[in-house]
């Protein structure tokens, strides 16, 4: 009589562990577009463009960390090819571009995967040109 209990308590134990194992690895990884894909904001300090289409590019970003130092300039390198994505934003409108936009001092908005830039959003702010009034 004592065996069978202790037998119905084990079997008890190992279908609750695994059911616990099965939900601890399901909350491990997620899968799925996007993951792993941060999103970056600077301005561009160095591009260098390849004949291939290829190239990469340097950004100066300041680090925005809760708690830390804020304002620390960080300099980030990725790389582009075809398959990255460029694009103009101007007055809220998005324009699709290519490579060949991106030039020094450009504020951009970079989505990376491990150094990988996959879009590069270029961000030109107020589209009005300033003249100078002539005096008489």
């Amino acid at each position: 009589m004592l065996t069978i209990r202790n037998l119905t308590a084990l079997a008890v134990a190992a279908v609750l562990t695994a059911g616990a194992g099965s939900a601890q690895a399901a909350k491990g990884k997620k899968k799925g577009v996007g993951v792993g894909e941060k999103h970056l904001h600077g301005v561009v300090v160095a591009v260098q463009h390849e004949k291939d289409g290829s190239g990469s590019f340097e950004i100066k970003s300041k680090s925005h960390k809760k708690g830390g130092e804020a304002g620390i300039e960080q300099v980030h390198e990725f790389t582009f090819n075809a398959s990255t994505k460029f694009e103009i934003v101007q007055d809220g409108q998005h324009k699709p571009a290519t490579a060949t936009a991106l030039h020094k001092g450009e504020h951009v908005v970079v989505a990376e995967k491990a150094h990988h830039a996959d879009v590069v959003t270029i961000h030109h702010h107020g589209g009005k040109s300033k003249t100078k009034s002539k005096k008489s």
